[in-house]
Protein backbone atom coordinates (compact mmCIF):
# COMPACT_ATOMS: atom_id res chain seq x y z
CA UNK A 1 0.00 0.00 0.00
CA UNK A 2 1.52 3.37 -0.98
CA UNK A 3 2.13 5.89 1.75
CA UNK A 4 0.02 9.05 1.74
CA UNK A 5 1.71 12.11 0.28
CA UNK A 6 3.19 14.42 2.86
CA UNK A 7 2.02 18.00 2.35
CA UNK A 8 1.99 21.15 4.45
CA UNK A 9 -1.68 22.06 4.65
CA UNK A 10 -1.07 25.63 5.78
CA UNK A 11 1.95 27.63 6.81
CA UNK A 12 0.02 30.29 8.70
CA UNK A 13 0.83 32.98 6.14
CA UNK A 14 -0.02 33.84 2.57
CA UNK A 15 2.66 32.69 0.15
CA UNK A 16 3.81 34.49 -2.95
CA UNK A 17 3.60 32.60 -6.24
CA UNK A 18 7.35 31.99 -6.07
CA UNK A 19 7.12 30.63 -2.51
CA UNK A 20 4.16 28.44 -3.46
CA UNK A 21 6.14 27.05 -6.39
CA UNK A 22 9.11 26.35 -4.12
CA UNK A 23 6.87 24.59 -1.59
CA UNK A 24 5.37 22.43 -4.34
CA UNK A 25 8.90 21.54 -5.44
CA UNK A 26 9.66 20.46 -1.85
CA UNK A 27 6.51 18.30 -1.82
CA UNK A 28 7.39 16.67 -5.16
CA UNK A 29 10.96 16.00 -4.05
CA UNK A 30 9.74 14.42 -0.82
CA UNK A 31 7.38 12.20 -2.82
CA UNK A 32 10.30 11.06 -5.02
CA UNK A 33 12.49 10.34 -2.00
CA UNK A 34 9.68 8.38 -0.36
CA UNK A 35 9.28 6.23 -3.49
CA UNK A 36 13.05 5.60 -3.79
CA UNK A 37 13.26 3.82 -0.45
CA UNK A 38 13.78 0.09 -0.64
CA UNK A 39 11.76 -2.37 1.40
CA UNK A 40 14.79 -4.57 2.02
CA UNK A 41 18.48 -4.90 1.16
CA UNK A 42 20.40 -8.08 0.54
CA UNK A 43 23.44 -8.82 2.67
CA UNK A 44 25.67 -8.36 -0.37
CA UNK A 45 24.38 -4.81 -0.99
CA UNK A 46 27.39 -3.31 0.72
CA UNK A 47 27.93 -0.67 3.34
CA UNK A 48 27.40 2.24 0.95
CA UNK A 49 23.93 0.96 0.00
CA UNK A 50 23.01 0.51 3.66
CA UNK A 51 24.23 4.03 4.53
CA UNK A 52 22.29 5.46 1.57
CA UNK A 53 19.07 3.77 2.71
CA UNK A 54 19.53 4.80 6.34
CA UNK A 55 19.96 8.43 5.33
CA UNK A 56 17.07 8.25 2.87
CA UNK A 57 14.74 6.82 5.52
CA UNK A 58 15.94 9.44 8.03
CA UNK A 59 15.29 12.34 5.65
CA UNK A 60 11.79 11.10 4.81
CA UNK A 61 10.92 10.36 8.45
CA UNK A 62 12.21 13.71 9.76
CA UNK A 63 10.42 15.64 7.00
CA UNK A 64 7.28 13.60 7.65
CA UNK A 65 7.47 14.26 11.38
CA UNK A 66 7.86 17.96 10.76
CA UNK A 67 4.90 18.09 8.37
CA UNK A 68 2.54 15.91 10.41
CA UNK A 69 3.25 17.79 13.65
CA UNK A 70 2.87 21.16 11.92
CA UNK A 71 -0.40 20.16 10.24
CA UNK A 72 -1.90 18.92 13.50
CA UNK A 73 -1.05 22.16 15.28
CA UNK A 74 1.77 20.65 17.32
CA UNK A 75 4.21 23.36 16.31
CA UNK A 76 6.55 22.79 19.26
CA UNK A 77 7.17 19.16 18.23
CA UNK A 78 7.65 20.10 14.58
CA UNK A 79 10.81 22.05 15.43
CA UNK A 80 12.93 19.12 16.73
CA UNK A 81 12.04 17.13 13.60
CA UNK A 82 12.99 20.08 11.41
CA UNK A 83 16.23 20.51 13.34
CA UNK A 84 17.09 16.82 12.90
CA UNK A 85 16.41 17.18 9.18
CA UNK A 86 18.78 20.15 8.92
CA UNK A 87 21.41 18.29 10.96
CA UNK A 88 21.16 15.42 8.47
CA UNK A 89 21.69 17.86 5.59
CA UNK A 90 24.70 19.31 7.43
CA UNK A 91 26.14 15.81 7.82
CA UNK A 92 25.64 15.11 4.11
CA UNK A 93 27.27 18.43 3.14
CA UNK A 94 30.26 17.77 5.40
CA UNK A 95 30.58 14.15 4.22
CA UNK A 96 30.53 15.26 0.58
CA UNK A 97 33.11 17.96 1.29
CA UNK A 98 35.43 15.53 3.09
CA UNK A 99 35.16 12.89 0.35
CA UNK A 100 35.87 15.44 -2.38
CA UNK A 101 38.89 16.82 -0.49
CA UNK A 102 40.26 13.30 0.00
CA UNK A 103 39.79 12.56 -3.72
CA UNK A 104 41.60 15.74 -4.74
CA UNK A 105 44.43 15.03 -2.29
CA UNK A 106 44.67 11.43 -3.47
CA UNK A 107 44.27 10.11 0.07
CA UNK A 108 40.94 8.38 -0.47
CA UNK A 109 41.50 4.67 0.02
CA UNK A 110 38.95 2.22 -1.34
CA UNK A 111 38.65 -1.01 0.59
CA UNK A 112 37.47 -4.00 -1.40
CA UNK A 113 36.07 -6.84 0.63
CA UNK A 114 36.22 -10.18 -1.15
CA UNK A 115 33.48 -12.74 -0.65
Amino acid sequence: MPEPALRFLTLGTDLTDEEQSLLENVHETLDKLTQRRKGHLSISSGLDAVLREVILYRVVMMAGGTIVNWNTGNVLCSFPSARALFETFAFLWDYDRAINEARKAGTLVWVVVSK
